[in-house]
């Protein structure tokens, strides 16, 4: 029997990125399963190109218009599940799944609170990263077990595999290559330019065997096309689109950032991960990379990062690095 279950997760790109994980594997283990995802126009792009994906609906959840318009798509499309992957009590959603909660089409959530009586099924899951929270409300609904390693899944085509290869040809080889992220999507995560060149005198000064790519947007394109220009070693990611961005980021051994959706890409790759972090508690839990290998550098004090060092952030790397250049030759802590 084919089963119809269409997931909601609106929101910024690091929401849809942490759901990705579950779409083939839910195809591996039930082949006639139908998987459609409700997103926003904001995050759409991340799943652009899922071939897990049977349909995407993108539906702007400010617009009265566009979520009674979702409601009346909902109830003729007649699915099975929706699954909704908003970690929280909102009142959209909660009025998306009222109205839509029928004999047929059962609605499952997790941290509802006293909104969770209009649930079939609901589940609470604090001090879990955020894709273990999305991997045990998917197995309490689809009766299921995900035994295999979990990780972000943005895929991408051949166009951006040569692009991103035209961008790093002319690192040599066996350079361990280091990602930067240069950019922010807040003040309060955004780390001064002056840490960054520092950070990047210190990597320089001490490793030879590196390349470090960086990683920008907006305004910090100028330092990351300034930093190129200083440091050896150094490219500057041109603007791209996000394939390619991922594309880069698969080549890497390394990946340094603040708190951004690019965390989770990376996290994805097998490589380390050092993030920069304005939060701590049940936030962070929920949100830091999800990696065998990461390390977070907490603003304890103040709510900018920039009160984390860049002696501290090289101090991190370093660590990585280490270990990184052990495997490198064989050996084993």
């Amino acid at each position: 029997m084919k089963q119809k279950i269409v997931f909601l997760r609106p929101g910024k790109l690091g929401d849809l990125i942490v759901a990705t994980p579950f779409f083939s594997q839910l195809k591996k283990i039930f082949p006639k399963v139908h998987i459609s995802v409700v997103c926003s126009p904001y995050n759409k792009v991340v799943i652009k190109h899922n071939p897990f994906v049977d349909e995407i609906k993108v539906v702007n959840f400010h617009s009265l218009f566009a979520v009674l318009g979702l409601i009346r798509w909902i109830k003729k499309q007649q699915f099975d599940w929706v699954i909704d992957l908003i970690p929280g009590v909102s009142r959209t959603s909660t009025i998306i799944n009222r109205m839509v909660r029928s004999k047929k089409t059962r609605i499952a959530g997790m941290h509802k609170a006293h909104t969770g009586k209009f649930f079939d099924i609901t589940t609470e899951n604090h001090g879990l990263h955020i894709i273990d929270r999305n991997k045990l409300l998917i197995e309490s609904v689809m009766q299921c077990k995900f035994t295999e390693s979990i990780s972000a899944e943005i895929h991408v085509l051949p166009e951006h595999r040569h692009a991103a290869k035209h961008i790093l040809a002319g690192i040599e080889k066996n350079k361990i290559v280091i990602g930067i992220n240069c950019s922010a999507g807040e003040l309060e995560r955004q780390w001064d330019r002056g840490n960054y060149h520092r950070l990047l005198e210190l990597l320089h000064e001490k490793y030879k065997n590196i390349h470090t790519v960086l990683f920008s947007v907006n305004e910090q394109q100028k330092w990351a096309v300034d930093f190129s220009h200083e440091f050896k070693n150094t490219t500057a990611l041109p603007a791209v689109d996000l394939f390619t961005v991922v594309a880069v980021m698969q080549q890497l051994s390394m990946f340094f950032s603040p708190d951004t959706s690019l965390i989770h890409i990376a996290s994805g790759n097998g490589y380390p991960v050092v993030g920069l972090y304005c939060t701590d508690g049940e936030n962070l839990v929920r949100w830091r990379a999800y990696a065998d290998l990461t390390k977070e550098l907490i603003a304890c004090k103040t709510n900018s990062v920039n009160e984390i060092s860049p002696e501290a952030a090289f101090s991190a790397i370093e660590e990585m690095m280490s270990i990184i250049q052990k495997k490198s030759a064989g050996i084993s802590d």
